[in-house]
């Protein structure tokens, strides 16, 4: 059943794709809000070791009509999940007032915008716990049924067997997340990696998940990348760019 839903929401996103590139060629201009909090479709109660939160992080919060419609896809996947949503001045907010010192240190350093939202979904988790989402990613089935009551985290396993980071969910201080952190951590401390994907990208995960006792599950029926979005759908505007091209333009840290 889930292999069928999954396939279904493949051929929802083609369409979803194909609409949105036509939208954006007659109206470049036309942007919608995201709210910074949508509150659960339905609430629910019930002991459960990852909160019902999901957070979402991007440049602003006025964003073209893919990612309005992924992220209202998302919300109904996830009826009975809260979703957060903050554009980069306000992550960096929440960073230096929740983990002043060392870690807001580090984290300002960084001048990418997706090497900032790599280290804020790690450290946003840590704290508080629950699901976190890429602004292009869509759940294939609610992540209620995907991740399991008594389960500390979920992990995605790609194609290849690696573990990804475009969706990642725990409990409030869990050991992976929290060794995840202190590798991040130091790999911009160090200061020696030139590319985002190994700083503080999916690479950056791998010695803390070294001992391969976390939880990991298919991504094919959990959450995909990319269904409902390319890059130009994804980034109207002209002055924002995905994370490879940035990181040829200017370095990575401050």
């Amino acid at each position: 059943m889930r292999f069928l839903v999954s396939r279904l929401v493949k051929l929802l996103g083609a369409l979803v794709k194909l609409v949105c590139m036509v939208h954006l060629r007659l109206f470049p201009k036309a942007r919608f809000t995201i709210p910074a909090f949508a509150p659960a479709l339905v609430r629910r109660t019930g002991p459960r070791r990852v909160p019902r939160q999901v957070y979402q992080t991007n440049y602003g919060r006025r964003v073209g009509l893919a990612v309005y419609l992924t992220w209202q896809f998302n919300r109904l996947m996830a009826w009975d999940h809260d979703f957060h949503y903050m554009d980069d001045d306000a992550a960096r907010d929440w960073v230096n007032a929740e983990f002043p010192g060392e870690i807001a240190d580090t984290y300002n350093r960084l001048k990418i915008g997706a090497a900032k939202a790599d280290y804020w979904r790690v450290l946003m988790l840590m704290k508080n716990g629950g699901v976190y989402l890429d602004a292009d990613a869509n759940f294939v089935w609610p992540p209620s049924s995907s991740i399991r009551a008594d389960e500390d985290e979920l992990f995605l396993r790609m194609r290849d067997g690696e573990i990804t980071n475009y969706f990642l969910a725990c409990a409030p201080g869990n050991r992976y997340m929290t060794a995840i952190e202190a590798e991040i951590r130091a790999n911009i401390a160090a200061g020696t990696e030139k590319n985002v994907y190994l700083m503080t990208g999916p690479t950056a995960m791998l010695p803390a998940l070294a001992d391969g006792k976390f939880i990991a599950k298919s991504y094919r029926t959990v959450c995909h990348q990319g269904q409902f979005m390319n890059e130009r759908l994804q980034y109207p505007d002209r002055d924002r760019k995905k994370w490879w091209r940035e990181q040829e333009e200017r370095s990575i840290l401050d």
